[in-house]
């Protein structure tokens, strides 16, 4: 994808997935990087784009309250959780905030 100002080759600046509407989604921000554009100083990105994950497996999200952090995945075979959370007793911590979630 092209810089609409210079037509430089635009790049990911950041990239993160995200629960929204109950669905998983990677999201991409892309910044131009030609430093003679005017564009290329601005803290906006140029072009989002965003990525639904097919979740059709998946009875249940469960996501951090605090920070939206996708934690676990319950499905019927039982739940599968972010490969950094720490579970015990029925509550994962969030790696990125640490906030305590409860799963029911």
């Amino acid at each position: 994808m092209l810089c609409p100002q210079c037509k430089v080759e635009l790049r990911i600046k950041r990239s993160y997935t995200e629960i929204k509407d109950g669905r998983v989604q990677t999201v991409q921000e892309l910044h131009c990087v030609n430093r003679e554009c005017p564009l290329c100083s601005s803290v906006v990105p140029v072009k989002v784009l965003v990525h639904p994950h097919e979740e059709n497996h998946v009875d249940k999200l469960i996501s951090c309250t605090n920070c939206s952090t996708p934690l676990a995945r319950e499905t019927k075979e039982g739940y599968i959780f972010h490969d950094n959370a720490d579970v015990k007793d029925g509550i994962v911590i969030c790696p990125l905030c640490n906030t305590a979630v409860t799963i029911s």
